[in-house]
Protein backbone atom coordinates (compact mmCIF):
# COMPACT_ATOMS: atom_id res chain seq x y z
CA UNK A 1 0.00 0.00 0.00
CA UNK A 2 1.52 3.30 -1.24
CA UNK A 3 -0.36 6.15 0.04
CA UNK A 4 0.91 9.82 -0.58
CA UNK A 5 -0.94 13.03 -0.61
CA UNK A 6 0.49 15.15 -3.57
CA UNK A 7 1.41 13.54 -6.70
CA UNK A 8 3.53 14.96 -9.70
CA UNK A 9 4.90 13.45 -12.99
CA UNK A 10 8.43 14.25 -11.73
CA UNK A 11 7.81 13.20 -8.13
CA UNK A 12 6.14 9.60 -9.65
CA UNK A 13 8.73 9.00 -12.15
CA UNK A 14 11.56 8.47 -9.54
CA UNK A 15 9.49 5.82 -7.99
CA UNK A 16 8.16 4.45 -11.37
CA UNK A 17 11.11 1.93 -11.81
CA UNK A 18 10.28 -0.17 -8.84
CA UNK A 19 6.83 0.30 -8.84
CA UNK A 20 6.45 -1.39 -12.51
CA UNK A 21 8.88 -4.04 -11.08
CA UNK A 22 6.47 -4.90 -8.02
CA UNK A 23 3.90 -4.81 -10.95
CA UNK A 24 5.41 -7.20 -13.04
CA UNK A 25 6.22 -9.73 -10.26
CA UNK A 26 2.92 -10.01 -9.67
CA UNK A 27 2.59 -7.60 -6.38
CA UNK A 28 -0.78 -6.34 -6.11
CA UNK A 29 -0.15 -2.45 -5.39
CA UNK A 30 -2.87 -0.19 -3.87
CA UNK A 31 -2.60 3.79 -4.22
CA UNK A 32 -4.22 6.23 -1.79
CA UNK A 33 -4.20 9.91 -2.94
CA UNK A 34 -6.32 12.88 -3.31
CA UNK A 35 -7.68 14.86 -5.91
CA UNK A 36 -7.65 11.76 -8.51
CA UNK A 37 -10.28 13.27 -11.53
CA UNK A 38 -9.26 12.58 -14.94
CA UNK A 39 -7.16 14.83 -16.71
CA UNK A 40 -6.01 16.35 -13.22
CA UNK A 41 -2.06 16.82 -12.09
CA UNK A 42 -2.20 13.98 -9.44
CA UNK A 43 -3.71 11.54 -12.34
CA UNK A 44 -1.53 12.55 -14.93
CA UNK A 45 1.21 11.16 -12.43
CA UNK A 46 -0.12 7.89 -12.23
CA UNK A 47 -1.67 7.54 -15.77
CA UNK A 48 1.66 5.64 -16.81
CA UNK A 49 1.80 3.37 -13.62
CA UNK A 50 -1.77 2.81 -14.90
CA UNK A 51 -0.90 1.81 -18.41
CA UNK A 52 1.72 -0.32 -16.75
CA UNK A 53 -0.64 -1.89 -14.58
CA UNK A 54 -3.02 -2.84 -17.19
CA UNK A 55 -0.01 -4.45 -19.17
CA UNK A 56 0.15 -6.66 -15.77
CA UNK A 57 -3.49 -7.95 -15.37
CA UNK A 58 -4.42 -5.12 -13.32
CA UNK A 59 -2.89 -5.67 -10.00
CA UNK A 60 -3.28 -1.86 -9.07
CA UNK A 61 -5.76 -0.60 -7.23
CA UNK A 62 -6.04 3.01 -6.36
CA UNK A 63 -8.72 5.26 -4.58
CA UNK A 64 -8.95 9.06 -3.95
CA UNK A 65 -9.67 9.88 -0.55
CA UNK A 66 -10.90 13.37 -1.28
CA UNK A 67 -14.50 15.21 -0.98
CA UNK A 68 -14.60 18.42 -1.68
CA UNK A 69 -17.13 20.37 0.28
CA UNK A 70 -20.34 20.73 -1.80
CA UNK A 71 -20.58 24.59 -0.69
CA UNK A 72 -16.56 25.79 -2.12
CA UNK A 73 -13.90 24.16 -2.95
CA UNK A 74 -12.71 23.34 0.19
CA UNK A 75 -12.22 20.04 1.23
CA UNK A 76 -14.94 18.10 3.51
CA UNK A 77 -11.92 15.73 4.04
CA UNK A 78 -8.76 15.11 2.70
CA UNK A 79 -5.49 13.08 3.19
CA UNK A 80 -2.21 14.30 4.30
CA UNK A 81 -0.16 11.32 5.05
CA UNK A 82 2.55 9.86 3.21
CA UNK A 83 2.95 5.89 3.89
CA UNK A 84 4.12 2.81 2.40
CA UNK A 85 3.67 -0.91 3.28
CA UNK A 86 5.67 -2.92 1.53
CA UNK A 87 4.57 -5.94 3.63
CA UNK A 88 3.60 -7.47 7.00
CA UNK A 89 6.81 -6.74 8.79
CA UNK A 90 7.78 -3.35 7.44
CA UNK A 91 6.45 -0.09 6.36
CA UNK A 92 7.68 3.46 6.11
CA UNK A 93 6.29 6.62 7.03
CA UNK A 94 7.53 9.78 5.98
CA UNK A 95 7.00 13.03 5.17
CA UNK A 96 7.74 14.02 1.59
CA UNK A 97 5.34 14.04 -1.28
CA UNK A 98 5.97 12.25 -4.71
CA UNK A 99 7.17 15.51 -6.32
CA UNK A 100 10.19 17.11 -7.75
CA UNK A 101 10.64 19.54 -4.19
CA UNK A 102 9.75 16.15 -2.21
CA UNK A 103 12.10 13.94 -3.65
CA UNK A 104 15.41 16.26 -4.67
CA UNK A 105 15.05 19.55 -2.56
CA UNK A 106 13.21 19.76 0.48
CA UNK A 107 14.76 18.42 4.21
CA UNK A 108 12.39 15.70 5.12
CA UNK A 109 11.89 13.02 7.48
CA UNK A 110 11.19 8.98 7.34
CA UNK A 111 10.94 6.28 9.56
CA UNK A 112 11.04 2.34 9.10
CA UNK A 113 8.80 0.38 11.31
CA UNK A 114 8.74 -2.95 11.77
CA UNK A 115 6.64 -6.24 12.86
CA UNK A 116 4.38 -5.63 15.91
CA UNK A 117 4.25 -1.68 15.04
CA UNK A 118 3.22 -2.25 11.32
CA UNK A 119 0.67 -4.84 12.67
CA UNK A 120 -0.45 -1.93 14.49
CA UNK A 121 -0.57 0.42 12.08
CA UNK A 122 -2.12 -1.79 9.37
CA UNK A 123 -4.98 -2.38 12.20
CA UNK A 124 -5.99 1.78 11.61
CA UNK A 125 -6.23 1.37 7.90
Amino acid sequence: MLVNTYLEVNGINWLFPGLEGALERGVSLTLVSRELEEGGASFRAIERLVKAAEECEERLNVYDYYQPRPDSNKPLYTLHSKLLISDEDTAYLWSANFTRHGFSENLEVGVVLEAKKVDQLCSLL
